[in-house]
């Protein structure tokens, strides 16, 4: 759409499936239910992510589990040999 305004975003579990479907929440133009659980989902959101250029984050979104992602990262960044400076 060529709506500023719009945009997407992608939610998971029970309470964000309840949250959208509530009612009062018109300004969610579409809704595409996706179970990316089984049968190689997580695989296949991984693909459609790379495919449409999506960003994943790698954490839940609390400073601790960022802490950790930042964490992980560095220690790949070292085994890699191209360690860098990451602010935690």
């Amino acid at each position: 759409t060529d709506d500023p305004a719009s945009g997407s975003y992608v939610c998971i579990g029970a309470e964000a499936e309840a949250m959208l479907s509530a009612e009062g929440n018109e300004h969610i133009p579409l809704y595409l239910a996706s179970d990316f659980k089984k049968k190689g989902g997580y695989a296949e959101s991984v693909r459609l992510s790379e495919e449409y250029g999506l960003y994943r984050q790698n954490y839940c979104g609390c400073v601790y589990s960022k802490r950790d992602a930042l964490l992980r990262e560095k220690a790949k960044a070292a085994e890699d040999g191209s360690e860098r400076e990451l602010e935690i």
